[in-house]
């Protein structure tokens, strides 16, 4: 990184990634393990900035490793590690300084319009006795973690550790499951097995012969979601690395990293970062210039697919399944199409896609919240998803001229485009959308800095020599 980069982030990140990891996996008792997470963002953030990179880090660094929550032999939920997190995270605010450019908060309407979303969705068709501990889950899961971290994204300065924080993870994430794919061994998997959790669905899934790899994420497709938004991070604080050719190695990084779990959905949300990235930043010239590096490309992946054409392959049977389910919702979603049904009547008129793991795996977002919301939910997550980007585009042109703004800008375009396009390939992958709500909130709430108005001195009149005295 460039000297004044190393000055504002310093080893920070790496202070907090080393200290979650050492909890981990020295950790003789599970239960110390939340302990720890919710006394490490008290203990490690002084400052709004860094508190902000102890939320990153958990979110996109830990495995999930939850434990079902029971009262009374009642069981309530279960409660993952980055809720304990998010927990911690809250006490830290009331503790942690907050940079004194912090510009004033905003109503982050894509997060209050998910997470009604997501509750009705768990309160429908269940008691009202159901309805408080559905509620609290949400809120615990999504609600309070990216409560935090949109309160700690209020400062250009914010913005930046922001970028540098996930562009570090980026690369600590490209780097595990890029090992995991070549050595087919998935590195916390031993978490899972040192504490008697089980995983959900199948330890190690394999496509061509190669592993899926997942890294903390665990599950391909999500670690391939959350690389995309770090590449989109890597291209936006290119700045803050040092001229010349190792300021492009990061981001070839985490390219090899995105293809690494094997997701479509990923390589068709990095290339929508390039595309999106580029137009925002640089206007029609840079779109083109981006078109051309992904044309060649573009072509190799066509011609590679062409022949295995008629061949049986996973791929193909994952397509398959998408083409299916897609079908098939979109005959349930005419039954109910105005506030749609509950998901477990869906799921039994759906029973005939059911997978090996005795699920339906609902790999289309969009579809997703049609059955279970109707055409009034899916119109309301589809303005979640494209409002934040379809703001930022209508602001473009008043942040040209500041560098700062534009970048931020560039990014949270392109990262919430790519977001609501691999939505369509994938379901909502938690931790990852997480972040995703965090970057919706920055960017309704981006302000470009306000010049400072200078006040003019007039000159003074030089007063007339000689005059004639009055008579």
């Amino acid at each position: 990184m460039s000297t004044q980069s190393k000055k504002e982030v310093g080893h920070f990140p790496l202070i907090v990634l080393s200290s979650f990891y050492l909890c981990l996996f020295f950790s003789p008792l599970f239960l110390l393990i939340h302990i720890a997470l919710l006394l490490l963002p008290l203990l490690l953030a002084r400052t709004r900035g860094q508190l902000l990179t102890v939320m990153i880090v958990g979110c996109l660094g830990i495995p999930t490793l939850s434990f079902s929550l029971t009262t009374g032999g009642i069981y309530l939920f279960d409660w993952p590690t980055h809720a304990t997190l998010g927990l911690g995270g809250l006490m830290a605010l009331a503790t942690t300084r907050r940079d004194p450019r912090s510009e004033s908060t905003h109503r982050n309407v894509s997060v209050i319009i998910f997470l009604v979303l997501m509750i009705f969705i768990a309160l429908r068709g269940t008691s009202s006795t159901n309805w408080l501990r559905q509620t609290a889950a949400v809120l615990l899961t999504y609600g309070i973690p990216v409560f935090v971290i949109g309160n700690c994204l209020r400062s250009p300065a914010d913005r930046r550790t922001l970028l540098s924080t996930l562009t570090g993870m980026g690369s600590m994430l490209a780097v595990v499951l890029t090992y995991e794919a070549r050595a087919h061994w998935p590195l916390f998997v031993s978490l899972y097995n040192k504490f008697d959790i089980s995983l959900p669905g199948l330890v190690a899934k394999f496509r061509g012969g190669a592993m899926r790899a997942y890294g903390p994420l665990d599950e391909s497709t999500a670690a391939g979601f959350a690389l995309v938004i770090a590449f989109a991070a890597a291209l936006a604080c290119g700045q803050d690395f040092r001229r010349g050719p190792a300021r492009y190695a990061i981001p070839a990084l985490m390219m090899l990293g995105v293809l690494a779990p094997q997701s479509r959905g990923g390589v068709l949300g990095m290339a929508t970062v390039i595309l999106c990235y580029a137009f925002y930043r640089y206007g029609t010239a840079g779109l083109l210039k981006a078109v051309a590096v992904l044309v060649p490309f573009a072509t190799a992946y066509l011609v590679r697919n062409s022949y295995k054409a008629g061949q049986l392959t996973d791929t193909q049977v994952t397509v398959d399944y998408r083409q299916q389910l897609f079908a098939r919702g979109v005959q349930e979603f005419w039954k109910h199409p105005i506030a749609g049904d509950t998901m477990s009547n869906v799921s039994n008129r759906l029973i005939d896609l059911k997978q090996g793991e005795g699920i339906i795996d609902f790999v289309n977002s969009y579809l997703y919240f049609a059955l279970a919301t109707g055409f009034v939910g899916l119109l309301a997550f589809c303005f979640v998803m494209f409002y934040p980007p379809a703001t930022l585009f209508l602001r473009r042109r008043k942040w040209v001229r500041d560098p700062s703004t534009i970048a931020f800008g560039a990014f949270a375009f392109g990262a919430l485009m790519a977001a609501s396009v691999m939505l369509v390939f994938t379901s909502i992958p938690t931790r990852p959308m997480i972040i995703v709500l965090a970057i919706a909130g920055a960017a309704l709430a981006l302000r470009a800095p306000m010049a400072r108005p200078t006040t003019a001195v007039k000159p003074r009149r030089p007063e007339p020599r000689g005059a004639p005295e009055a008579v």
